[in-house]
């Protein structure tokens, strides 16, 4: 089957089935799908979602990311017996950038994706983050949440690392793993040009942006970094044991990654 899938308006958007696994299953096809933001999508796109049979999103930007590009008709404008359930699962909160910029550097990393994991379950201006990543696997454990797309802005950094997350459960080996993350390098071209399509969308609101780019994303933002994901998932290791050991430590019960294979594995 196709892996990468054409939309008119996502940039991204791939099918993360047809990995083999340790145990000599496969990771179902036209059940999980990951992209970039959806904002742009046009009622072909539309249409493209629901032949694919697309029931839920699971949203991973930020509020303030929503606010700025909006959600997209896929699940604001639900056609005839085809709505899809929209989940914001903000897995960074909107205090999160400098922080991370202050601790890691600007440009991406897989130290820095490890630090996403700093914000969950930790105390925000006196209200208790949770783990969004967890609600994100949570979900994905049911059989109603699926076929699934999840997203952030571009569908590399965040996405990439719950991809990272997912695979690694279900059996995928790292280097796999690695080259899932890696083909995000091949929609740079389209990231550029929904940046710039945004910046100037929002200058021609009136919209004051300090420091947004005229034509491209901020430096060090792509490539995205061939080691990225195994330096992140390398990291998960020394602080959890595995990437099930994150999601434990976070009280994820042993029934849930069991219906989460019995979801995407065949």
């Amino acid at each position: 089957m196709e892996r990468h899938l054409e939309f008119d308006g996502v940039i991204n958007f791939r099918d993360i089935g047809g990995y083999r696994t340790s145990g000599g299953d496969s990771v179902r096809w036209r059940k999980l799908f990951r992209s970039g933001s959806l904002h742009y999508m046009t009622d072909a796109d539309v249409q493209h979602a629901h032949d694919l049979g697309v029931q839920s999103v699971l949203d991973l930007r930020r509020p303030s990311e929503i606010a700025h590009q909006g959600l997209g008709p896929l699940t604001t404008s639900p056609s005839a017996g085809s709505v899809v359930t929209l989940h914001a699962l903000p897995v960074i909160p909107d205090e999160a950038s400098p922080q991370l910029d202050e601790k890691y550097g600007r440009g991406i990393s897989g130290a820095r994706y490890r630090g996403y994991l700093e914000f969950g379950g930790s105390e925000i201006d006196g209200t208790d983050y949770p783990s969004y990543f967890v609600t994100a696997l949570e979900l994905l454990a049911q059989e109603s949440t699926y076929p699934a797309l999840f997203h952030c802005s571009a569908g590399k950094d965040r996405t990439g690392v719950l991809a990272a997350f997912v695979l690694d459960i279900l059996g995928v080996d790292d280097e796999t793993i690695s080259d899932d993350y890696v083909l995000s390098n091949l929609a740079a071209d389209g990231l550029i040009a929904q940046t710039r399509r945004d910046v100037e969308r929002r200058r021609a609101a009136g919209e004051a942006i300090e420091g947004a780019p005229s034509n491209s994303p901020p430096a060090g933002w792509l490539p995205v970094p061939l080691d990225g994901i195994s330096v992140f998932m390398a990291a998960v290791r020394e602080d959890f044991g595995s990437a099930r050991g994150y999601f434990e430590a976070h009280g994820v019960k042993a029934a849930t990654f069991d219906r989460l294979a019995e979801a995407l594995l065949e």
